[in-house]
């Protein structure tokens, strides 16, 4: 037997001793060095695990998007505003709505458990699709109602607004106070079909002040577009309209 034969032999002795004594052969057990073959085998409890070349490591570790199990990953489209009528909210609305449609896919939704929602854009160029990881990702609480696919969240949504051409640039997050975000996705097992998305809201005229619109050369923030649009919302009990509300209903489809 050779030398170089000879090391080859040494060093898969080893690495069989270590498999079979050291590197947990339970992916149940979870814990962090254990042997595992996919997150969901890595405990959750006091920090996100990962499961990374078959052993379980903290998440923190990774500059990474979050993996895409979970109870479901749904891309959504807001097909129709379904707010004011007239002056320059329904404008932002529409805006809102074709960047939605025409940036396909655009928003998205990860379901991670059965509590925990996750809206954010769609790094559409990673496979398979993910929450685009270079932008904020707003968590939610999650219910499902009764025994159906229909889900539903609270709370405050920062809504991704990003774009950019020659004479236009919008990069902020609407935020969307007590929003309500219902989902209702009728195929959760082959994806593909379209559900249905709604979303609600209102826009603090203060929150409006802070996010600016630059175009042909000029800056001004979304309240100056707003600011002769009536509000329809009294957001701080003091019997005074503060805010604006904003609809949108749209599609779902699971991935």
């Amino acid at each position: 037997m050779t030398w170089s034969t000879r090391v080859v032999v040494f060093l898969l002795l080893v690495l069989s001793t270590f498999l079979a004594t050291g590197c947990g052969e339970t992916p149940s057990a979870g814990l962090e060095g254990e042997y595992c073959t996919k997150d969901n085998d890595c405990s959750q409890e006091l920090e996100a695990m990962v499961c990374e070349r078959q052993v379980c490591l903290p998440l923190s570790l990774f500059d990474r998007p979050p993996q895409r199990e979970g109870l479901f990953f749904a891309v959504l489209t807001l097909g129709t505003w379904e707010g004011a009528t007239s002056g320059n909210l329904p404008r932002v609305g529409q805006f809102i709505t074709d960047l939605s449609i025409q940036l396909f896919p655009y928003y998205a939704v990860h379901a991670q458990s059965e509590t925990q929602l996750r809206f954010g854009m769609v790094d559409y160029t990673a496979d398979p699709i993910v929450l685009d990881p270079d932008h904020l990702v707003t968590q939610l609480p999650l219910q499902q109602m009764g025994t159906t696919s229909y889900y539903s969240s609270d709370g405050t949504l920062l809504l991704p607004v990003f774009y950019r051409d020659q004479s236009t640039i919008l990069e902020f997050y609407l935020p969307l106070m007590e929003v309500e975000l219902s989902l209702s996705l009728p195929d959760l097992t082959y994806g593909g079909t379209p559900g249905e998305v709604s979303l609600t809201g209102y826009l603090r005229a203060a929150d409006a002040m802070d996010l600016w619109i630059t175009t042909n050369g000029d800056s001004y923030t979304l309240f100056d577009v707003l600011r002769n649009d009536p509000m329809d919302v009294d957001s701080d009990g003091d019997e005074v309209y503060d805010a604006w509300w904003m609809r949108w209903r749209g599609e779902a489809i699971v991935q």
